[in-house]
């Protein structure tokens, strides 16, 4: 036993990568609603279930008991997956969070009834000549207005060309800045003078469409005839190959999560005497522990299924320069995501694939980017009913002047004056609270003289009215101004995340420099390879290398012991490359699935052989 585990764990000579699709899926026969079946995947999985290909809808549907699943409101044998429309992912092809001072970015001037996602192909903005918005196809050509931005002034520009929205985007910035951001009615006044009377033009503004809850698009289609329909959220309809259908995200039913993993089905044969029985339930755990892999009961006939946990399915330290925002996007495109660090043996794994003298470098040296940041634009109320809003009330926002500021770095929730404005608050702070009482779209508001932190009077409130209070409206804001005493401080239901993983995550182990994370517009972390690869702070828009994670790649370190009577050293090329080519043959030969690659582990002395080596 002790033999065969240093043989699977050694580090040695040859290393083989082979890619697999294979993932754990678990259906959870729970009644929730999209929200909370995404947050319950996050904290006990991955995440929702994403579809990459037709096997993995065959999966779900032959994978569940329609007989034994729960079902609510008459809608059975459904189940949350993790696809839904971004309806509410609005934001400006100008993404330069410098252009927009507080809550500029936030400015919309809907026209009544908009956005209203006709046929759910909505996702781009036009202005009609009255100065009102409406969304629109991305693939209707039409008129636009691009601008030209300086420190001083804005200029827009309309331009008499039929374009597509892609069209139109790549235009702009090549003639000018971009398509026009409008932050202020002052500056949609501007732009409604030039709109031709009867005329309309594309602006700026658009969102995300169908998309996965990893960030990924729609690149495969399984709906039912007729869908999509009304709705934002995606249920696969097991009664008819999992198709899928939309529903309202607030309804609850049954839901798919998932563990992006690799799986390795190997056969085992023991090659000395051992008192291990191989038929013994209680020798098997106490292999599979010693080993330290999660085991999954095989569906096939193969002997044995070993998951390898995310963090060892494989890192990829890429040297090129991007900003945190684009080396997300290439680690998605490309593998799975940034890194996320689920312990200290991570760090040590990712500073063995740095080579220090080679580290391209923009600012500073030898950092590299990893899926850690701090989330400030994630506020959102404690709430969570999407039917008590109506279109854009989520975002209605009344800060003081210069808040939020995250000072200190420890300001996660909201709290409001006296005199109505908010500010960003300790959310440990002990101060009074105002709860709700909801009915419908009906609300009333209740000050609570009893000093609590937010978790404390979020879980008050919850006990005793319906929450925390939500503020829709500036009418609202001002009946919650008119009962806070004069002079005080009182919590209202909005807060946000801290620092967390790209994959949802919050942050459970800290390998922060001492005096890290300090910087208020330091949102993005960074590893830092002079300090063992301690973390720190830094603007996102800095450019580095990265560090990606790749779920569907398996690799298996194995020492070779070569006799050979040739008159070529090992360590020629072309024996090296022939001894390649043989052993790739016979992995085939035994049956290896997948595309398999295979390369050299070269020693320090840059050679892969040495004479007398032991396995």
């Amino acid at each position: 036993m002790k033999k065969f585990f240093q043989f699977i764990t050694a580090a040695a000579a040859l290393c083989v990568v082979s890619s697999l699709t294979d993932r754990g899926v678990y259906f959870i026969n729970e009644l929730r609603n999209w929200t909370e079946a995404r947050s319950y995947c996050r904290q006990h999985f991955i995440n929702l279930v994403t579809i990459s290909h037709i096997g993995d809808i065959t999966m779900l549907a032959d994978g569940v008991d329609l007989n034994n699943m729960v079902s609510d409101m008459d809608v059975q044998h459904r189940a949350w997956i993790g696809l839904r429309d971004e309806v509410d992912s609005w934001r400006w092809s100008m993404s330069n969070s410098s252009f927009y001072k507080d809550g500029e970015a936030a400015f919309r001037n809907w026209s009544p009834g908009e956005p209203n996602n006709n046929g759910h192909s909505e996702a781009c903005v036009v202005m009609f000549d009255t100065g009102l918005w409406a969304d629109t196809n991305c693939k209707s050509s039409m008129k636009v207005i691009c601008f030209e931005a300086s420190e001083e002034e804005v200029t827009y520009f309309f331009i008499d060309k039929y374009m597509t929205w892609t069209q139109a985007q790549n235009y702009c910035r090549e003639h000018h800045t971009d398509v026009a951001s409008i932050r202020t009615m002052t500056e949609n006044e501007r732009i409604k003078q030039l709109v031709p009377q009867g005329q309309y033009v594309l602006i700026g503004l658009f969102r995300d469409s169908w998309k996965w809850v990893d960030g990924k698009n729609l690149l495969m289609s399984n709906w039912r005839a007729g869908q999509p329909d009304k709705g934002n959220c995606v249920t696969a309809f097991l009664e008819e190959q999992a198709k899928w259908e939309v529903q309202p995200c607030s309804w609850k039913m049954p839901f798919f999560c998932y563990i992006p993993a690799v799986t390795r089905v190997m056969k085992l044969k023991l090659l000395s005497p051992s008192s291990l029985d191989p038929n013994d339930p209680a020798a098997l755990e106490e292999f599979l522990r010693k080993v330290n892999l999660l085991f999954l009961f095989p569906v096939s006939t193969l002997p044995l299924c070993v998951v390898f946990p995310p963090a060892e399915c494989g890192f990829y330290f890429i040297n090129e320069l991007k900003n945190w925002t684009e080396a997300r996007s290439y680690c998605r495109e490309n593998y799975a995501d940034l890194v996320a660090i689920n312990q200290t043996e991570d760090m040590m794994t990712l500073s063995g694939l740095v080579d220090l003298n080679n580290m391209v470098f923009m600012y500073i040296q030898h950092r590299a980017w990893m899926g850690l940041y701090e989330d400030v634009n994630s506020w959102r109320w404690s709430m969570s009913d999407q039917t008590f809003y109506r279109n854009g009330e989520t975002e209605f926002r009344n800060w003081s002047p210069n808040e939020p500021n995250n000072f200190q770095l420890s300001e996660l929730c909201a709290g409001m004056f006296s005199s109505g404005l908010w500010n960003d608050v300790n959310c440990m702070w002990a101060i009074e609270a105002v709860c709700s009482n909801v009915s419908g779209q009906d609300v009333s508001f209740v000050f609570i003289n009893k000093s609590m932190t937010w978790p404390e009077a979020q879980s008050y409130c919850r006990e005793h009215h319906t929450d925390l209070a939500s503020i829709r409206t500036m009418t609202e804001n001002e009946s919650i101004k008119q009962l806070l005493p004069a002079k005080s401080l009182a919590w209202i239901g909005l807060f946000r995340d801290s620092w967390k993983w790209v994959d949802g995550r919050n942050l459970q182990i800290n390998l922060w420099r001492g005096g890290e994370p300090n910087g208020a517009e330091e949102n993005c972390a960074m590893a830092n390879f002079e300090d063992n690869g301690k973390w720190e702070d830094c603007p996102c828009d800095w450019k580095m290398p990265f560090f990606c994670y790749g779920v569907p790649v398996s690799q298996r370190v194995v020492r070779l012991k070569v006799v050979t009577s040739s008159p070529l050293g090992l360590n020629d090329a072309s024996v090296l490359e022939d001894l390649l080519k043989q052993y790739k043959q016979k992995l085939m030969d035994d049956g290896e699935d997948g595309d398999v690659k295979l390369s050299w582990r070269t020693k320090s002395d840059g050679k892969i052989f040495h004479k007398g080596d032991q396995l």
